[in-house]
C-alpha cells in the first residue's frame, strides 16, 4: 500500500492574520511614537536620603532609588573641612541630607579620577585651577545613554537665621571619559534658589546642558554654596534628575518585544 507523502507545512491562515495584524499595530503605534508624540520627561534618578550619616562623618554617597531608571547613579554629598572643627557635621535623616558649617572651606576633596584636590575648569572657554570654591559639595554619577534634555529638581531646607540662607550655588559638568576638565558656563554660576515659604526654597527643573545628552558617563559637582555672614546650616532634600528618552531606544525596545512575540507565533500544522 503506498505511503502518503510528506506534505511542506503551511501556515494557518486563521492563526496568523490575527498575529500578523497585531505585529503591524505594534510597528504603528512605534511609528507614531517616534514621529508624531512629544516625548515626555520620566525620573532618570532620585535621591530621598534614607537615614544616614552622622557627625563626624566628612562623606556620604547613596545609590539611586530603587525607582529609578539609572540604578547605577550615585550621589555623594562631602562637608569639606570645617573651619569649627566642634560644629563640623553631615547628617542624613527625614529624607534630606543636611550640613552644619556649611562653607568649612580647605581642599579635602579630591577629584576621583585625578586623587587632586585641584581641578581645572573651563568657564566660558577661559581654564582655571580651582578646588570648587569651596568644599562642601555634591558630586552626582549617572548613566545618560538613550537620554536628552536633563533637568535636575532640587528641595532645600535654609536656615531661620537670614544671615546663614543659602542664596546660590554653582553646577559643574563633565561627561568625557578622557578629559579632566570640567565646565561651568556662564548660565551655571550663581543659580539661585526660588523661595517657596517661610524658611524652605526650591530650586525645581532647572536645565542641564546639552552637552550631557547621550552621555555614558555624566559626572556633575554643585558646589559654591554662597551664603550670608557666617558659616550656615542647609538641608538638601529629595533631588531628582529627569530626562527625556530618545525615540531610538522606544523603537529599539518596541521592536525586541515585537520580536519575541513573532518568535513564539505557531508555524503551522501537517497534514
Amino acid at each position: 500500500m503506498p505511503q502518503p507523502q510528506n506534505r511542506p507545512l503551511e501556515p494557518d491562515a486563521r492563526t496568523m492574520a490575527p498575529r500578523t495584524r497585531s505585529l503591524a499595530l505594534v510597528f504603528a503605534a512605534l511609528a507614531g511614537l517616534c514621529l508624531g508624540s512629544t516625548a515626555q520627561a520620566t525620573a532618570v534618578a532620585e535621591w530621598n536620603f534614607p537615614s544616614g550619616p552622622t557627625s563626624p562623618v566628612n562623606s556620604y554617597t547613596w545609590q539611586a532609588d530603587g525607582g529609578s531608571l539609572s540604578g547605577s547613579a550615585s550621589l555623594e554629598a562631602y562637608i569639606g573641612a570645617a573651619e569649627k572643627d566642634d560644629e563640623q557635621n553631615l547628617n542624613a535623616e527625614n529624607g534630606q541630607v543636611t550640613w552644619l558649617d556649611l562653607k568649612g572651606g580647605g581642599d579635602e576633596w579630591d577629584d576621583p579620577r585625578t586623587g587632586s584636590p585641584d581641578v581645572e575648569v573651563d568657564k566660558d572657554g577661559t581654564v582655571e585651577t580651582t578646588d570648587f570654591g569651596n568644599d562642601a559639595l555634591v558630586y552626582i554619577v549617572l548613566d545618560g545613554t538613550g537620554l536628552s534634555n536633563f533637568t535636575i529638581s532640587i528641595d532645600a531646607l535654609l536656615d531661620s537665621d537670614s544671615d546663614k540662607h543659602v542664596t546660590s550655588m554653582d553646577f559643574f559638568y563633565r561627561v568625557s571619559a578622557s578629559s579632566n576638565i570640567w565646565y561651568r558656563p556662564a548660565d551655571l554660576n550663581n543659580v539661585g534658589w526660588t523661595t517657596t515659604s517661610g524658611d524652605d526654597a526650591s530650586l525645581v527643573n532647572f536645565s542641564l546642558p546639552a552637552a550631557l545628552d547621550g552621555e555614558t558617563n555624566i559626572e556633575l559637582v554643585i558646589a559654591d554654596f554662597a551664603e550670608g555672614d557666617g558659616n550656615g546650616f542647609l538641608g538638601l532634600g529629595p533631588v531628582t534628575i529627569e530626562a527625556v528618552p530618545e525615540p531610538t531606544t522606544a523603537l529599539l525596545l518596541g521592536l525586541g518585544l515585537a520580536g519575541l512575540g513573532w518568535m513564539g507565533r505557531p508555524t503551522g500544522q501537517s497534514s
